[in-house]
Order: C-alpha cells, then sequence, then structure tokens
C-alpha cells in the first residue's frame, strides 16, 4: 500500500533536516516542495524555503516563499521582519529603517508604537520616525494605522526610496495591486538600478497572472 499523505510528509521533512545539516541545500528544497504539494497551505514549510533559498544566495527566490508564509500565516512576526531584511540587504537601505527592525525584534511592535509616539510628540514633522511608526503597526497587525503612518512619511518627503518600498510592500501584502504597481514603477523610472523595487514588480505581475510582466522583472 502507498504510504498515507501525513506519512509522506513526515518521511520529506526528516530528509529535509538530513540535508540541511549537511548543507545538501538543493535537496532540501526538492524534499519541502515534495511537502507543499501534500499540504500546500503548510507555511513553515514556505518559510523553511525562503531560508534555504537564502542559503543558496537566490533572494528572488525567497522573497517570494516569505510573502507566500505571510499570506498563509500573518502573524508570522519572524517572516515579516526577514521580508524586511531582504530588502535591506538588497540596496543597503538606510539605518533608520534598520532601527526601526530591530526595535520590533526587541521589544515588539507594541512597545516599539508606543515609544516612537511619544517621540513624534516633539518631531510631528520628522517623515524616519512616521516611517517607523508604520512598520511597527503593519508588524502589530494594525494594516490601516499602519498605511496611515508610511503616507504620512511619504507625504512629508515624497522623494525617500525606502518609505516607497515599505508602502509598496504593504499593498502587495493587502493584495492592492494597483497601488504597489504605480509605487515601483514610478521608483523604477527614477531609480532603475534598484532591485528591491523588482522584487516588488516581480510579486506583482505574478499575483496579478502577468506571467510576461514578472519574467521581465526577473530578467533585471
Amino acid at each position: 500500500m502507498p504510504a498515507e499523505p501525513s506519512k509522506k510528509k513526515t518521511n520529506y521533512l526528516n530528509r529535509s533536516k538530513k540535508y540541511y545539516s549537511e548543507e545538501k541545500y538543493k535537496e532540501v528544497l526538492i524534499e519541502f516542495k515534495n511537502v507543499l504539494q501534500i499540504d500546500p497551505k503548510y507555511a513553515e514549510g514556505y518559510y523553511q524555503m525562503a531560508l534555504t533559498y537564502l542559503k543558496l544566495q537566490q533572494p528572488w527566490q525567497a522573497y517570494g516563499s516569505l510573502l507566500k508564509t505571510v499570506e498563509l500565516d500573518p502573524d508570522r512576526l519572524d517572516a515579516q521582519i526577514a521580508i524586511g531584511e531582504i530588502l535591506l540587504i538588497a540596496h543597503r537601505i538606510d539605518a533608520s529603517l534598520k532601527k526601526a527592525h530591530l526595535d520590533m525584534k526587541r521589544k515588539g511592535p507594541g512597545a516599539a508604537i508606543d515609544e516612537y509616539c511619544v517621540v513624534l510628540k516633539d518631531r510631528s514633522d520628522d517623515p524616519d520616525l512616521y516611517l517607523r511608526v508604520g512598520l511597527a503597526h503593519l508588524f502589530n497587525n494594525e494594516p490601516l494605522l499602519g498605511e496611515e503612518s508610511l503616507k504620512k512619511a511619504l507625504q512629508l518627503k515624497p522623494e525617500i526610496v525606502k518609505t516607497r518600498m515599505a508602502l509598496a510592500g504593504y499593498y502587495l501584502k493587502a493584495k492592492k495591486y494597483a497601488n504597489a504597481r504605480e509605487l515601483v514603477n514610478k521608483l523604477i523610472k527614477k531609480h532603475p538600478d534598484f532591485f528591491a523595487a523588482y522584487l516588488v514588480q516581480e510579486e506583482t505581475a505574478r499575483m496579478t497572472g502577468d506571467t510576461a510582466g514578472a519574467i521581465s522583472a526577473q530578467r533585471r
């Protein structure tokens, strides 16, 4: 008799752990793809695939797997932070955005929001601070407040690339694909070498069924 799906899934997971410990990352991916064929809503499988892609230095694929992780499990803070870190690595976005991610890792998004709001009383015209508040709200599962703060940051200083990317990432997660596309397309026109923008452009095209657009973004 063929093995039951749950048993096959366990076998694939066990093999993936073995291959990972042996640094056979291509084999790890094969096992996780087998797992996800059995259980396509297994968020942890997509997250582990993302970590494996990063080991193989393939940030495009890791980014897509992380987005799928968050889509299936919106409470996965580790996956959301990893998405931000990929964008940071992709174009060395500056220290203020790195600080926002560190604050949320160390204190949690709720405590970070409280701290930022106190500071905002004296720095209500600081776009970097609104950016941090917006990210913290998003990671705290408060999307409308997050979007409002990011828009305020963009209004105060429209040319800041990191703010446009943060807002585009939110729109992508919220399935507001037209908004995300508009932001990254404008960004790419001004900064054609900005790698991280193509990540969002590719995912937007993929999620809207624009295969040609996804392939075009990958080739950049």
